[in-house]
């Protein structure tokens, strides 16, 4: 399934009705959709329902779902906001066939002195689209305000009035639904940013659109589920055999090295074992064996003299030829000596997750990340992300994709922008690049560690045969499985993730 922007659901509108299919049609299969939902919510015909629209296309869809339920015999009331002059094409239609119909059922103008919306057991929210992209204001504002302080349930027509459907942004104000359909396609903006909180429970409705159309549209996202992941570990990554020793499955080296931050490695170590691989070398200073050799008696030590570089380089460079994939950053020490070893691991052949300190290091020389050796993938948080484009955290939350796509383009790699909802870039060699959202998950993520446990499950991947991209794909959907495995995300803590996987 593709998430798609605004436009390009406008542009899959227009492609199914140049193909013969007219907007009223879509219109009608929206409103059956809609109905459908309703009746399955609220089934008894005596629910009070408010449906409120604007003079936009879901507007129309609104129209045609009080059709409907009026048909069914559900009490329901019809408010506008808007001009009917301003209204589009297929929603005056659709105005005039209601009118014809239901004579007797009067459209409430809103006005926002004399408006309450009590009493309702259900409100519909078709007042605005899939079009906004500036702020809300004026009596649009103070509506949405009502509906969100209403005590009944709320249903949003497509996307929840507010929210941005390309980068899941509240434009100052949005319906909180509880309850959203949305039609042929995901909204990108549903699915990442404010979007999981605005929508509720969303529901995906097949109005009709012409699939062929998606093959006319550059802006998809390939949405992630369960089954996308089934498919993969089934299909897609290598198979484990029952004849088969730990070399068969790889080693993961770990680069660690900030006595400060020895936990950090440690979970990455222990999430690469859950992973599958079958061993685990950690690089770090001869000070630390001892707390490895107690947290994680399964790993292999690779040591240096603390502080002195000199041994540290030559000692790298061999550990990286024991090694099937490395992880850099976890527990990463962020100084001139870690620049240095970076800066070896970065002009080796290896094949390596770069995250967390690592990733700190990089953006302030980005030249040796573009002249590097090895093979890599990155794994930033929004935050790490807007080091390394030189952004302001807002603007990468505002445009994950646009300033994530502009430095996996600037600088040829694959990379996971972790958030709410991860999104996933992979480029291939000739340019291409495929975009994936991920769906799965909760906020039991959103806890210390975790991201390490991400990047040592992506080294397994590796390690094990797979390939960068396919072994970081997988393993961020690995991961947010994983959390959901564990019965309260409020208790989470990143080793209950790597105890999941």
């Amino acid at each position: 399934m593709y998430a798609l922007t605004a436009k390009a659901m406008h542009d899959m509108d227009q492609f199914t009705i140049n193909n013969g299919i007219p907007g009223m049609v879509l219109m009608e299969n929206a409103g059956k959709a809609l109905l459908n939902k309703v009746t399955e919510i609220f089934p008894d015909n005596n629910t009070k329902i408010l449906i409120v629209i604007g003079s936009g296309n879901n507007g129309g869809d609104g129209l045609c779902l009080a059709r409907w339920l009026l048909h069914l015999e559900y009490k329901v009331t019809v408010m506008f906001l808007g001009k009917v002059e301003n209204m589009t094409e297929d929603t005056k239609n659709q105005l005039q066939i209601f009118n014809n119909l239901f004579k007797e059922e009067k459209i409430l103008k809103y006005i926002a002195s004399k408006t309450e919306l009590k009493g309702y057991d259900l409100i519909i929210d078709g007042l605005l689209g899939t079009g906004i992209n500036r702020e809300i204001s004026g009596d649009y504002l103070s509506l949405i305000d009502l509906i969100n302080k209403s005590e009944g349930k709320k249903l949003s027509i497509d996307v929840p009035s507010g929210l941005n459907a390309t980068n899941g942004q509240i434009m100052k104000i949005a319906v909180k639904a509880d309850y959203t359909v949305t039609f042929a396609n995901p909204k990108i903006g549903l699915l990442i940013g404010d979007g999981p909180d605005c929508c509720g429970k969303l529901a995906v409705a097949d109005i009709g659109l012409d699939n062929n159309g998606y093959d006319e549209i550059d802006d998809k996202v390939t949405v992630c589920d369960e089954e996308f992941l089934l498919y993969g570990l089934n299909n897609i990554l290598q198979q484990r055999k029952k004849n088969s020793h730990k070399g068969t499955y790889g080693t993961v080296g770990i680069v660690a090295g900030d006595e400060t931050m020895l936990g950090a490695s440690i979970l990455a170590a222990k999430a690469s074992y859950r992973a599958g691989c079958g061993l685990v070398k950690i690089f770090c200073p001869r000070e630390a064996v001892n707390i490895y050799n107690v947290s994680i008696p399964e790993a292999v030590t690779r040591t240096y003299e603390n502080n002195d570089l000199k041994d540290a380089k030559s000692k790298l460079k061999e550990f990286i030829n024991e090694c099937d994939s490395l992880c850099i950053g976890p527990g990463f020490r962020e100084d001139s000596f870690g620049v240095e070893l970076l800066n070896v691991v970065l002009a080796s052949n290896a094949r390596v997750v770069i995250d967390a300190g690592a990733l700190n290091l990089l953006s302030l020389n980005l030249l040796d990340f573009t002249f590097r050796n090895c093979k890599c993938v990155l794994t930033p948080h929004i935050g790490e992300m807007a080091k390394l484009a030189k952004e302001t955290n807002a603007n990468v939350s505002q445009k994950m994709f646009e300033i994530s796509e502009k430095f996996v383009n600037e600088y040829m790699t694959s990379l996971t922008l972790k958030s709410n909802s991860t999104i996933i870039l992979l480029r291939k060699k000739d340019g291409t690049l495929f975009r994936y959202v991920n769906t799965m998950g909760n906020n039991g993520l959103a806890t210390a560690g975790s991201g390490d446990v991400l990047t040592g499950i992506i080294g397994s991947l590796i390690a094990q045969g797979n390939t960068l991209d396919a072994s970081l794909l997988y393993g961020v959907l690995m991961h947010a499985k994983a959390s959901e495995n564990y019965d309260n995300p409020r208790k989470m803590m990143a080793s209950d993730i790597i105890e999941n996987i």
